[in-house]
């Protein structure tokens, strides 16, 4: 049977999961992008071989770690959107139906939509895209 207090608490745990990695994301896409301007100007000017293999090495961990975070949008981003559909799905239950009304009504669901939609927007942009 579920209760607002649960109802609640999932919204809280599920939207700051959303945020964080939505920001993490956002964070990683320009580390990287700054990173591959900084390889490029190295190889403009001409910069030691190595010092090049080692600014190509560190390129490929910020994508690694890009990639990484997307997943993790993705992944939080379904979770979250699936409790958001339960929350907005009617059931007989009148009590449980009751739960899922007041839950309606908490700023940690209005908190949650908008989440949503922000980690929706990084993912229809594939991460990056400035």
């Amino acid at each position: 049977m579920e209760k607002t207090a649960d109802l609640k608490k999932q919204l809280n745990i599920k939207g700051n999961a959303v945020k964080r990695t939505g920001n993490e994301e956002l964070y990683y896409c320009k580390d990287t992008q700054k990173e591959q301007e900084k390889l490029k100007k190295m190889q403009d000017e001409g910069k030691e071989e190595g010092d090049i293999k080692r600014q190509t090495d560190y390129v490929g961990e910020c994508e690694g770690a890009k990639k990484q975070s997307y997943q993790s949008v993705e992944k939080f981003y379904g979770e979250l959107n699936e409790l958001l559909t339960k929350i907005d799905t009617h059931v007989d239950d009148e009590e449980q139906q009751k739960a899922r009304d007041e839950a309606k009504a908490l700023p940690e669901y209005t908190k949650a939509k908008e989440y949503l939609q922000s980690a929706k927007d990084v993912i229809d942009k594939d991460g990056c895209d400035f």
